[in-house]
This record gives C-alpha cells, sequence and structure tokens, in this order.
C-alpha cells in the first residue's frame, strides 16, 4: 500500500467530560500541546486527499467542541474522501445531525454509551447518559449511520449481557461495538486483564446468537472472531497482533504530532506535521510498520509457547505495547481455553 486508507485526526485536545478510565487526559504526551489552526488542518485534509486516503476518523478530545469543525468537514468532501466522527454526544443539535447528513459523506456517527445510567454517569458524569441519548435521538432523526460504542471495565463487566439486551434490544440501536478499558491510569479498579477479556468475550458470543449482524467487527468482537478462525483450523498465514493500525492508518495528534497507532506511545511517534508532509511522515513510518505487522519474533517468546498449538500464528500480542509474556496478552487462545470451552464461542 503507497498510503494509508485513514488518517486519524484528533482535531482536539479539548472535552467537556473527564470520564474516569479515559486514558486521554493521564498522558501528556497525547493531551499538552497546542492546537493545530484552522489553516494548517486544511492544509493536511488536502495532502491526505491528494495521497489517496480514502476516509478520515474524526476525533478528539471532543471534536464538536471546534468551532471550524463544519469547514473541515466541508474540506474532506472537497477532497473526495468519506468520514466518521466520534463523539459523546454531549454538543450535538439537530442542526449539526442535518449538517453532516447533508455531506452525504459520513460512514457513521460513533457514540459513547456505557449501558445503563448508573454506570455510564458513574464513569462519565451526572446528566451523561440522558445527554448522550438526546444526541443518539439527534442522529438517528436525521438518517445517518450509527454505532454505539460501549466500554467494558471492571464496574459493568458483570452485567455485559444485560447491558447487551438494553442497547440492542430496548433500545433497538442499530449497531455496537464493545470495547475493554486496558492500561488505566485510574487503576486497577477499572481496567480488564486478560481473564475478564475472556469472561467478556464469552458473554459477546451469546449476545451474538441473539442479535447477528449488529456487533461491529471490531475490538473485542475482531478477537472473538480471530480465536473462531484458528479453532476452525482457518488461520493459516494470519497473525494477529491485535490490530492492523499500523499497516492502514496514520494518526494526527491535536499539536500535530503522527503516529501509526490510534494508542500514544513514544515508540510510535514518526514525525510531525507541518515540520514534514503527511508523505513524508508516511515514508519515515516504514520501519516501524514492518515491526508492527511481523510482531514480535519467536526468539522472545517463553520457552512454553513452543508446544502452543496455535504459535505459528501468535504474534505475542502488539510489539511496541505489549512487553509481557504473550499467556498474559488478551489475544492468546491458549489461555482462553483454560478458562473457557471452545465451544463458549460457537
Amino acid at each position: 500500500m503507497r498510503f494509508p486508507a485513514t488518517v486519524v485526526a484528533d482535531l482536539t485536545n479539548r472535552c467537556n467530560l473527564r470520564c474516569r478510565y479515559c486514558c486521554f487526559f493521564s498522558n501528556p504526551a497525547e493531551c499538552g500541546g497546542s492546537e493545530m489552526s484552522t489553516e494548517a488542518w486544511l492544509k493536511l485534509i488536502a495532502q491526505a486527499g491528494a495521497c489517496g486516503v480514502m476516509r478520515m476518523v474524526l476525533r478528539g478530545g471532543e471534536a464538536l467542541l471546534r468551532d471550524d469543525l463544519q469547514e473541515l468537514i466541508l474540506a474532506v468532501v472537497k477532497n473526495r474522501m468519506r468520514f466518521t466522527i466520534l463523539t459523546n454526544a454531549i454538543s450535538m443539535t439537530p442542526e449539526i445531525a442535518s449538517f453532516l447528513a447533508s455531506t452525504k459523506r459520513c460512514d457513521a456517527v460513533k457514540i459513547s454509551l456505557d449501558g445503563f445510567q448508573e454506570t455510564h454517569d458513574a464513569a462519565r458524569g451526572a446528566g451523561s447518559h440522558a445527554r448522550a441519548l438526546r444526541g443518539i435521538g439527534m442522529v438517528r432523526e436525521a438518517g445517518l449511520p450509527l454505532i454505539v460504542t460501549c466500554c467494558l471495565h471492571r464496574k459493568n463487566l458483570d452485567r455485559f449481557e444485560e447491558m447487551g439486551e438494553y442497547l440492542l434490544g430496548e433500545l433497538k440501536l442499530p449497531t455496537v461495538t464493545f470495547s475493554a478499558v486496558r492500561r488505566c491510569e485510574a487503576g486497577a479498579e477499572w481496567e480488564l486483564g486478560a481473564a475478564e477479556i475472556g469472561r467478556a468475550l464469552t458473554s459477546l458470543a451469546k449476545l451474538q446468537k441473539r442479535y447477528p449482524g449488529q456487533l461491529a467487527n471490531r475490538v473485542l468482537m475482531g478477537t472473538l472472531n480471530y480465536f473462531r478462525r484458528l479453532l476452525k483450523g482457518e488461520g493459516v498465514g494470519c497473525k494477529f497482533c491485535g490490530c492492523d493500525a499500523a499497516l492502514s492508518v496514520i494518526k494526527v495528534q491535536a499539536d500535530g504530532v503522527c503516529t501509526v497507532c490510534f494508542d500514544c506511545d513514544d515508540s510510535a511517534v514518526v514525525g510531525k506535521f507541518g515540520e514534514m508532509t503527511l508523505a513524508e511522515v508516511w515514508e519515515r513510518s516504514t520501519a516501524l510498520r514492518e515491526k508492527l505487522e511481523a510482531g514480535r519474533s519467536p526468539a522472545e517468546f517463553p520457552a512454553e509457547c513452543g508446544s502452543c498449538p496455535f504459535a505459528a500464528h501468535c504474534a505475542g500480542s502488539c510489539p511496541a505495547f505489549f512487553d509481557g509474556h504473550p499467556w498474559e496478552s488478551p489475544t492468546c487462545l491458549r489461555r482462553f481455553l483454560t478458562v473457557a470451552k471452545a465451544s463458549d464461542l460457537d
């Protein structure tokens, strides 16, 4: 691929919520810098279009807080790209929803809703659940594609299946994706370990049976489907290291710092827009992308991993961010099968 299909743009460091488990504000490298001007973002969008980028993912902080958001989105459309926008929906209005729909280029509006009101508000702030529901209503009324993202953590994992019924059954949301809180600065009371993620996958498989086609194939669902492929013997030539971000994505932070990963880490920084063009950033990232694509070397794995029947398909999770025992990775199928049965994934 000569250039990534997707550019993820963190348009602003500002947010109107302070979610308890959010890693954004605990990471000075990600949220501490200045924000690029409208002019700079317009240059980046034009370069992305010229390089053949197909879509942009517009995030924050909270993307709706940018006063120039409509101007930036119109530039995305002008440069023949599509877009997805991520929001907590607190600032959503009928006018914004109508504008997004009018572009005819919006792939999805992704709104965060962590299940029941008491769980959502405990993590995101009093009244935020009701305001998110209002925003969801506006998006649906405008006829926009909607994906609701539900974060799983220690405080709501026990009610995972109930939350799924609430989101997909009671609220009748068209598409839901579940993600797991990991590497949380707020501590162990929120973040899920490999064992908890294994429990989540079992519940997810049950939920998928009841609501086929309504769970987005990302994050936890992607891991579940990967496990299924391996168990069916369909994993030949497939290595799983957590995601394919490095292979098809450039992420640009609000201050112009570029990485090849959705998570910000010094090891993934490949340049800064303004000092380099977007094309130069991508070219500079070649060595890191090759490392991430290859995964960790088998020589780095503990000896007991050699007897694993899935070793040929294991990349030991992301080599840039996970340096522990592969056994502790959420994507270790062998470990999952010590606490669950293969039939749990059917």
